[in-house]
């Protein structure tokens, strides 16, 4: 499955997965015959600090690993401010993970 953000942009993202599937089938790196994973779409109804702040905690209590090296996501959990106005991608992606 691949989680879409519904809020904005979706149709460029959708449109943008089928395209490089096609392609990749096309290209021979994916076999024709391996059917494409489903699109869902996730709508976020909150803020991202009322999003984020539940995970982060989990995160602290040990409840929720990474497995792997994610330095990026780390760093952005790491240094993201609830006042800054950029919106980190990583952070609602992990979210919706989780």
């Amino acid at each position: 499955m691949i989680y879409v953000k519904g809020n904005y942009g979706r149709d460029m993202c959708v449109l943008a997965i089928r395209t490089c599937w096609e392609t990749l089938q096309r290209e021979g790196v994916i076999p024709k015959d391996v059917l494409m994973p489903g699109i869902d779409m996730v709508f976020a109804k909150q803020g991202k600090l009322l999003r984020a702040e539940p995970i982060a905690q989990q995160i602290v209590q040990d409840r929720v690993r990474l497995r792997g090296m994610f330095t990026d996501l780390e760093n952005e959990w790491a240094t993201w401010m609830s006042t800054d106005p950029n919106s980190p991608g990583r952070i609602d992606a992990s979210c919706i993970l989780v």
